[in-house]
């Protein structure tokens, strides 16, 4: 997978195996199905870089999403 931490300097880093939470995840038979955009090293609250751009909500454009929401579905799965 590629690991890019929201650095340009990183955009071509792809990693030789997984991080835990994932490793354990797919040991009880999850899927992993997207990647998320984080701010330049999870720094901020926004989820915004210069590699990806601004996340916006799907359900609504007009508002930004917040880094506390992709962590909160890695729970439910």
């Amino acid at each position: 997978m590629q690991q890019t931490a929201g650095l340009v300097i990183r955009k071509n880093t792809v990693v030789d195996r997984d991080a835990e939470v994932i490793r354990l995840i797919r040991s009880v038979g999850a899927i992993p199905l997207a990647l998320t955009n984080v701010s330049e090293l999870a720094m901020w609250w926004e989820s915004s870089n210069c590699l990806f751009g601004i996340t916006k909500n799907p359900y609504n454009t007009r508002y930004n999403t917040l880094v506390i929401i992709p962590i909160h579905i890695i729970g439910i799965i």
